[in-house]
């Protein structure tokens, strides 16, 4: 018998395809508009955007590609679940984390430019989310101490 649990394992693994190969389409689509970005000593509102997109989708694929093989195995009721899920944190910092934060920015940057009214606290959001989450660290280090 099929608990939840299984049925949203089973659809997650197989919507990994579609979110597979479309992000690579997205950046095979997009990567030759990236690579003439990078040429360009003043970027504009659009080279923003390519940016944030490249980077968004990248990490859509290795993230999608980690985690093919951890939920499967738990779909499997295989130890490799077990082996590899710790690494999973890993993956999601580099990989879902940093990249969506640099896509963000990205596209935030491409409003700031195309925008009557400038994002002007864009750099300072990037740094305060950046302080809160050191203290939200900190917060549960101390709690973890004490």
């Amino acid at each position: 018998m099929y608990t939840i649990e299984n049925l949203t394992q089973l659809i997650s693994l197989g919507m990994i395809f579609p979110s597979l190969i479309l992000a690579i389409v997205v950046v095979y689509t997009w990567l030759p508009s990236l690579i003439s970005t990078y040429k360009t000593s003043n970027p504009l509102a659009h080279d923003w955007f390519i940016v944030g997109v490249v980077f968004g989708f990248l990490g859509v694929i290795v993230d999608n590609i980690f985690w093919i093989i951890p939920w499967a195995s738990a779909y499997l009721q295989d130890l490799g679940f077990y082996t590899l899920v710790p690494y999973g944190v890993t993956y999601n910092i580099i990989f879902r984390q940093f990249c969506g934060v640099i896509a963000a920015y990205c596209h935030l940057k491409a409003a700031e430019i195309t925008s009557n009214s400038k994002i002007k606290y864009l750099n300072n959001l990037l740094i305060y989310s950046n302080l809160f989450g050191v203290f939200y660290i900190l917060f549960l280090i101390c709690i973890k101490m004490f």
